[in-house]
């Protein structure tokens, strides 16, 4: 009882000093006394002064939060103009192929490079055209910079092609200033020669090879490679001069078939099959 009594004295003294805090501000913020008027201002003054941190720490969080997002449309636009300039590259890239096959005296079928089979000194790569669009086994393949290899097998919509990386088959080349027939193999990693070429032979660095057509794989005039060495050096094989090719097997993306339709069969002899 007496802790009940004790209670309700308190709250009715809590109750009272509510009332008259309320009853002093209703008089200060409404009263005209002159006095009362000044010391609305000082407290309107001391409020200012206590409020103004937290206005300056709220304008920080606006900054912040107008920081993130401006960071976050910074990126958006990075990665849009990245698109953007990826797709101008790939534009470029496919213009280039139309043009080429547009000039081309050959039958081209354009294919893309949908897989790469193997580890990378195989040299294989999956394209997506086949049997059904008119490749057929043992097709050149070639981009514009030059000559890629041939197709090895092919199904009904995609073929795997045999590239000059880690193949064991040679390419007949002629050396387009000299004239000089021989060729072309891979010998190793990064490593490409030409070899069959008499000693003394009229070869200087630049000269370009070019396939001469022989053997029924190849057609005549693909630009195959060009000339890296001075001179000769001698291997097993014999004398042989180093070259490189002039497609860009690691970055690969389309390519082109090419098509010679009334002069092999698929099941004819490759140019050659022997090993290096």
């Amino acid at each position: 009882m007496r802790t009940s009594r004790y209670q309700r004295s308190l709250f009715q003294e809590w109750l009272v000093l509510a009332i008259a805090v309320g009853l002093s501000l209703i008089l200060l913020f409404f009263s005209k006394n002159s006095g009362v008027a000044n010391v609305r201002n000082d407290m309107a003054d001391a409020v200012s002064v206590f409020a103004r941190p937290f206005s300056n720490l709220a304008s920080i969080v606006n900054i912040w939060h107008e920081y993130d997002e401006m960071r976050g449309r910074a990126m958006e636009l990075s990665i849009e103009n990245e698109a953007l300039h990826d797709a101008i590259i790939e534009n470029e890239r496919l213009r280039a192929m139309l043009d080429f096959k547009q000039r081309s005296q050959l039958d081209l079928i354009p294919a893309s490079v949908i897989a790469r089979v193997g580890p990378g000194v195989s040299g294989r790569i999956r394209i997506n055209a086949g049997l059904l669009e008119g490749v057929k086994i043992n097709s050149a393949v070639m981009t514009p910079h030059g000559l890629v290899g041939k197709v090895i097998e092919a199904s009904d919509h995609t073929a795997l092609v045999q590239t000059l990386v880690g193949n064991n088959f040679g390419v007949s080349v002629i050396i387009e200033r000299s004239r000089l027939s021989g060729i072309l193999r891979w010998i190793g990693p990064g490593d490409w020669a030409i070899l069959g070429l008499p000693s003394g032979a009229d070869i200087k660095r630049g000269d370009v090879a070019v396939t001469s057509g022989a053997g029924s794989v190849f057609p005549k005039g693909i630009r195959a490679g060009i000339v890296t060495s001075p001179s000769p050096r001698q291997l097993r094989m014999g004398q042989v001069w180093s070259l490189a090719p002039l497609a860009h097997f690691g970055t690969l993306e389309e390519i082109f078939v090419v098509v010679q339709r009334d002069s092999f069969t698929s099941d004819e002899k490759p140019e050659e099959t022997t090993s290096p």
